[in-house]
């Protein structure tokens, strides 16, 4: 069974993550890990939270290791999923599998002018 993992939040970052979670345009996802966090921190366990929230319990552990190591900056999206990534991967390698081939790159020869 994993480890309890429970939060203690300062009075200005409950607060904080209160205002969070209540605020218009702050993407729905970051409004629920705020939620999940103040949960957390005044005394209900993983499993509940996970239940409530309607999460896998791991992605409350996560929440949590998050807000642990990044702080606040934690409870955004990354700038790039894995999945735009993986596109932007393929996409690049698409483009220099086409641009890869010697003709393509070097520039054509110079035309003579006559004299």
């Amino acid at each position: 069974m994993p480890s309890a993992l429970r939060i203690i939040l300062t009075t200005e970052e409950d607060l904080t993550l209160k205002e969070l979670s209540c605020a218009d345009k702050v993407p729905r996802r970051t409004k629920q890990r705020a939620i999940a966090l103040r949960l957390n921190a005044h005394g209900w366990n993983v499993p509940q939270v996970a239940e409530y929230l309607g999460w896998a319990q791991q992605t409350v552990r996560q929440t949590i290791k998050r807000w642990q190591s990044q702080g606040l900056g934690g409870l955004w999206e990354a700038l790039l999923s894995r999945k735009k990534t993986k596109l932007a991967t393929r996409r690049l390698a698409s483009s220099r599998k086409m641009l890869g081939t010697k003709s393509s790159l070097q520039c054509p020869p110079a035309k003579s002018k006559a004299i």
